[in-house]
């Protein structure tokens, strides 16, 4: 049997992290700073919403906003980080054979629900492509992984396409 490996937790305690901010920028702040009363039939200026909070509560809510924005693609990238470490450990016998299956399970879900994991492989995917590009038969084996690595993204169909692409098969 092999010991638990943490470094998986890694992804999911900073995605907690990142929801537990969020819920704290839009749900306790609003109540610990609560908006000034607005004279009775007085409308936002601009047809704009009211601020959620007062005194130094929006500045707090932008802050926290901004660096969890900032962070999110860092965190995203982990997440392929600590796979490479499971898939090296699993060829290793460092860990067991399962646990990068059950996490590629786990970033096919990501890849399919979150737009910036999708945009991480994108951005991978390109990188590999611009280092294998002078390599015909690296480029050959890449080519053959990208569409294994589809295959298994898209599992039935689920994989969202790009507008233009739907359009280009149904005019087929």
């Amino acid at each position: 049997m092999h010991r638990p490996r943490k470094v998986t937790l890694i992804p999911y305690a900073t995605f907690s992290l990142f929801h537990v901010l969020t819920f704290v920028r839009t749900n306790l702040i609003p109540l610990v700073f609560p908006p000034p009363p607005k004279p009775a039939g007085q409308q936002a200026q601009n047809g704009a919403a009211a601020p959620t909070s007062g005194g130094a509560g929006p500045a707090i809510q932008q802050t926290i906003q901004k660096w969890v924005k900032s962070n999110y693609d860092g965190a995203t990238y982990a997440e392929l980080v600590v796979f490479v470490r499971l898939l090296l450990g699993a060829i290793a016998f460092q860990n067991g054979i399962l646990l990068p299956v059950f996490y590629a399970l786990f970033l096919r879900s990501r890849y399919f629900f979150s737009p910036y994991t999708r945009a991480a492989f994108a951005n991978i995917g390109q990188r590999i492509d611009g280092l294998v590009a002078s390599k015909p038969s690296a480029a050959n084996i890449w080519r053959q992984a990208k569409a294994v690595l589809n295959r298994f993204a898209g599992g039935a169909g689920l994989q969202p396409r790009p507008q233009g692409q739907a359009q280009e098969q149904r005019a087929r």
